[in-house]
């Protein structure tokens, strides 16, 4: 997604936009990544928190540590975290952990 693309996705304020302008399929009802940002633990580890935004304007955010994020990066292809926003969950989702230990 360009920055114009992602531009116009977030100027449009509809949940789909983003989703329009994705390479990946998405399914109905499926969250976009609507914005990322970071934050610390009570560790003082940073933590990646990804904004999902759903049709029904609904939002969840997910932590996601380091490892998390270096795993979900080279699954796709990115060098920036920027480059998820617009992107649907389902492509996310592979690369995170099944327990919360992992």
């Amino acid at each position: 997604m360009t920055p114009e693309d992602r531009r116009d996705a977030d100027r449009d304020d509809d949940p789909a936009a983003a989703a329009r302008v994705c390479a990946e399929p998405v399914s109905a009802g499926e969250g976009i990544v609507e914005s990322v940002g970071l934050d610390v633990t009570h560790d003082s580890d940073a933590l990646l928190i990804v904004t999902l935004r759903f049709p029904n304007g609904g939002r969840s955010r997910i932590p996601l540590a380091g490892p998390t994020v270096a795993r979900v990066l080279e699954r796709l292809g990115l060098a920036d975290v920027g480059e998820l926003v617009g992107r649907p969950f389902s492509a996310l989702a592979p690369a995170l952990p099944v327990n919360a230990g992992d």
